[in-house]
């Protein structure tokens, strides 16, 4: 029993580690941004360069932070590339098999929900492994419309106004909180200008070239995914 008690709080102690070492290293990632309108949702991601040179590489050496899961479901992620990889593939999967056999997309509450149940099975497995990310859901349903909801590596996740992951994600709450206050509902062009004006302050070397922006809004009746290119920030930017 003894021995038995002793091995249990190795594997919760080296639980821990995992957990501590996953949660500093998305703090110290590329950060995310998220802020939630009564008429869309809108993600910012900032790009981290892969190549061996920052001021000779092309965009292309850019890593994707931001990914489509489903048609109503956009994830931004802060932290390990690989892991981030790996769990988007795992979204997009579940999403696949929910759609053919509901025959309608899954909500953003479902894919959030079953990826940080994913997530914490591998953690309560004896920690095979713990996922270094932190994830931004942008989504909408016809039961709680647009959503924003954000997920931390140790498998939970919330809904949100605004937020943030990654480094410097207290301050730019702080910021966001600032700039939202008093506000309970605002419109996308309201949320693309605190988007606009917090990057500013928040990032030392913002421009738009340095990062992915998008939006998910409701046309016609169907949902609408848009990726910025950089001469869509740059107009974001010059409209602010």
């Amino acid at each position: 029993m003894e021995f038995s008690y002793i091995v249990e709080r190795s594997v919760e102690d080296a639980n821990s580690i995992k957990i501590d070492n996953a949660y500093r290293f998305v703090a110290q990632s590329a950060m995310c941004v998220g802020i939630k309108a009564e008429d869309g949702v809108l993600l910012a991601a900032e790009r981290e360069f892969v190549g061996s040179s920052v001021a000779t590489a092309p965009h292309s050496t850019y890593s994707q932070k931001i990914f489509q899961i489903n048609t109503n479901v956009v994830c931004a992620l802060a932290g390990l590339s690989s892991d981030a990889l790996a769990l988007i593939k795992k979204a997009r999967e579940m999403a696949q098999i929910y759609e053919e056999h509901v025959n309608e997309p899954m909500p953003c509450t479902s894919v959030a929900t079953q990826l940080c149940n994913a997530k914490r099975t591998y953690i309560e497995a004896g920690g095979l492994h713990v996922f270094a990310v932190s994830i931004l859901y942008m989504g909408w349903d016809a039961r709680y419309g647009f959503q924003l909801r954000q997920s931390e590596p140790f498998g939970y996740h919330s809904e949100c106004m605004a937020t943030c992951v990654g480094k410097n994600s207290n301050v730019v709450i702080s910021m966001l909180h600032e700039e939202l206050a008093g506000k309970e509902k605002i419109m996308l062009d309201e949320a693309k200008d605190v988007l606009v004006k917090v990057l500013d302050k928040a990032a030392p070397d913002f421009k738009p070239e340095n990062f992915e922006v998008a939006t998910l809004q409701r046309v016609g009746g169907t949902t609408v995914y848009e990726l910025f290119d950089v001469a869509e920030e740059e107009e974001l930017v010059q409209q602010t």
